[in-house]
């Protein structure tokens, strides 16, 4: 989460902004991450998270968010297939109260967040150059988990442009291949 974050931030921090936009599932770590690095940079955390009602109870990251003091928005399921344009009127909603906003996109996966795992890739390149470990000269293939397809966009090209790895195979945790298939080929045209 937070090498993908890195780079957002660093873009909400150059457009001086005051608060921060993102959206998950109830659960999500990348808002947790999101709203714990705003509230260390000094930036208001605004959380739209998919959830049917609102939780009675607080647990997990959702506690977390709370103790962060980090706005809760919660919208349906419904609601949340529109969520780039919720999280864009909410964003105006702030402007027009003349406060700069920065909105970052679910998981942080767009070409600016997948450069996070481009430098991933880097990172591993310079570590099997270096022998760490008895590593491999490169990989087969890199694995991990997909919820929003930044990783796997960084991934694909980090993998390709450092020689790390002949494959990066990207495992859903949620939709399916055609739908990340579609949304990995839309991060790697930005």
């Amino acid at each position: 989460k937070l090498r993908k974050l890195e780079y957002l931030f660093a873009a909400a921090r150059r457009e001086r902004a005051a608060v921060v936009i993102t959206c998950g599932g109830i659960q999500s770590n990348h808002a947790r991450a999101t709203a714990i690095v705003a509230r260390r940079l000094g930036h208001k955390p605004v959380l739209m998270l998919r959830a049917e009602t609102t939780p009675s109870t607080r647990e997990g990251n959702l506690l977390l968010d709370d103790l962060l003091d980090a706005e809760l928005r919660f919208i349906s399921r419904a609601d949340y297939a529109r969520r780039d344009v919720l999280m864009a009127e909410l964003a105006t909603s702030y402007a027009q109260q003349g406060l700069r906003v920065y909105v970052i996109p679910e998981g942080g996966s767009n070409g600016l967040g997948a450069l996070g795992y481009f430098d991933a890739m880097q990172e591993i390149r310079a570590q099997l150059d270096a022998g760490a470990g008895a590593l491999p000269q490169r990989f087969d293939a890199i694995v991990h988990a997909c919820g929003s397809g930044g990783t796997a966009a960084g991934a694909v090209l980090g993998a390709k442009f450092h020689d790390v790895a002949d494959e990066v195979i990207a495992m859903a945790v949620c939709d399916d291949s055609a739908y990340f298939e579609a949304r990995i080929a839309g991060i790697l045209a930005c």
